[in-house]
């Protein structure tokens, strides 16, 4: 479930996540600094929100990498459970690997929903083309990975694709695109602006579809946003059931 937007800002980019849970799903715990040993022996700082079910979670910050991952891959599909391992736990095992090739080329899949996987790769070492971010998006659609170098240096939009139709995703597109024409000039609070309250002029939006989601059995539990640039680093939890930040 959930929508993501990143945005290029100052030699940096904002990352911003809606989170879409079913009603009765234990609350995540806040953002928290974890230590984690990864199985190359090596002991790394990673900052989450925790989900208490499945013990991984949908977005990380570590020292170069930051990940965010939504439910599904390019289609809806009828869920086949058990399922070996959950989806929140592979942000967790990307860090088993060294770099984004050999996670792509070497980690194990089968046993895992589908999922849509953003990396964000800063401060390259090998910066030869000016350009100080690498990003990539996975796409696991339970047969195939595929990956896509995405444009960091322009904006981008995801939304769920076990939770909206075709028709929903394009209207938050168009509400993206009418946003950034109305604020060229965006900051982290802008794009929080939008998490909360985009579309909801249209006359397409309602409960079902707006980006802040309420429906019977589900609906938008948290904001999480990210900010990192030239030498800030900034990581905002927002828990929309508890009221809290």
């Amino acid at each position: 479930m959930c929508t993501a937007t990143f945005l290029p800002y100052k030699n940096g980019f904002l990352l911003t996540h809606n989170r879409d849970e079913f009603v009765g799903r234990p609350l995540a715990l806040p953002l928290q600094t974890y230590t984690h040993t990864n199985e190359l022996g090596e002991k790394l700082q990673l900052t989450y929100p925790k989900d208490p079910k499945g013990g991984g979670t949908w977005i990380l910050v570590a020292e170069k990498f930051t990940l965010c991952l939504l439910n599904g891959a390019f289609v809806p599909y009828v869920p086949t459970p058990p399922y070996r391992r959950s989806r929140g736990l592979v942000l967790l095992d990307f860090f088993d690997y060294q770099n984004i090739e050999k996670f792509a080329a070497n980690y194990n899949l089968v046993g895992i929903e589908p999922f849509t996987l953003w990396v964000v790769e800063n401060n390259l070492e090998n910066d030869t083309n000016n350009t100080p971010l690498e990003f990539v998006e996975f796409r696991w659609d339970s047969q195939k990975l595929h990956q896509i170098k995405l444009d960091s240096k322009a904006t981008h939009i995801r939304s769920s694709t076990t939770l909206y139709t075709p028709e929903i995703i394009q209207n938050r597109e168009t509400w993206f695109g009418q946003w950034l024409q109305e604020n060229p000039n965006y900051d982290d609070k802008q794009i929080i602006d939008f998490h909360l309250f985009g579309g909801q002029n249209d006359e397409n939006s309602n409960p079902n579809s707006s980006l802040i989601m309420h429906r019977k059995d589900k609906l938008t539990v948290s904001i999480t946003a990210i900010a990192k640039y030239e030498k800030e680093n900034r990581m905002v939890y927002k828990d929309l059931v508890k009221g809290e930040k």
